[in-house]
């Protein structure tokens, strides 16, 4: 497989405290991968430039479901209607289908999608939905509340990160603030999070990046059985 993921991942979700962080020296390349991870990143960095219009957009986001190794979107998601105030550009479909971004509709994403759902129960084999989320110069987001992504499990990766204060996500037992009991802060590419989303809650502290060229991209995948 492109991807290889290391731990006993799959018995360590089954219990208390119900997570796994997985450090980027976990998660195994070969070359083809290494490829395909390197165009992703690229297309976090059209995102920040895209549409044609000449606008670069500070925050940029797209959900879409993935089915049987094909990508749709998911039009007017949860988060955009959250967050009406940041400058958020939504992916179009055409943004997964185009030239400039298919990487984002092949190997990469197919490949760490297979690669997780390895590590999860059996029946629990294909991605319900996946964010991509892009936070480039100039952005100052406030702390995410308390919430669950309304899956069974949750799995978040870093793809890249440069010159950014926050975004610290946090686990929580109870949905209410000041329930913290874990706070991880992903650092180097392809470090990651893997939790029970139906049994805990989550938020993120608040992001600023202010330095020209500074950004931070994650994906997100929730898995329903």
């Amino acid at each position: 497989m492109p991807i290889n993921i290391n731990g006993n991942i799959s018995d360590a979700l089954s219990q208390d405290p119900y997570y796994v962080v997985i450090s980027s020296k976990d998660v195994e390349l070969d070359e083809q991968a290494k490829i395909s991870f390197d165009v992703l990143k690229g297309s976090f960095r059209k995102l920040e430039r895209q549409p044609g219009d000449g606008v670069k957009r500070g925050f940029g986001f797209c959900e879409f479901s993935y089915d049987d190794g094909t990508f749709q979107l998911k039009e007017k998601t949860g988060l955009y209607k959250q967050m009406p105030s940041l400058p958020i550009e939504v992916l179009s479909q055409d943004f997964l289908d185009g030239n400039s971004t298919k990487s984002l509709g092949n190997s990469f994403l197919d490949d760490i999608i297979q690669s997780t759902a390895k590590h999860l129960p059996t029946g629990i084999d294909t991605a319900y939905v996946i964010k991509l989320m892009m936070a480039g110069y100039d952005v100052y987001m406030e702390e995410f509340p308390v919430h669950r992504d309304m899956v069974d499990y949750t799995v978040t990766y870093l793809i890249d990160k440069v010159d950014v204060a926050g975004g610290v996500l946090r686990l929580h037992k109870e949905k209410k603030e000041g329930t913290v009991f874990k706070e991880i802060d992903m650092t180097n590419p392809m470090d990651g999070l893997f939790f029970r989303d139906d049994k805990m809650f989550h938020s993120v502290t608040e992001l600023n990046i202010t330095q020209e060229g500074g950004h931070r991209d994650i994906i997100i995948l929730g898995f329903k059985g």
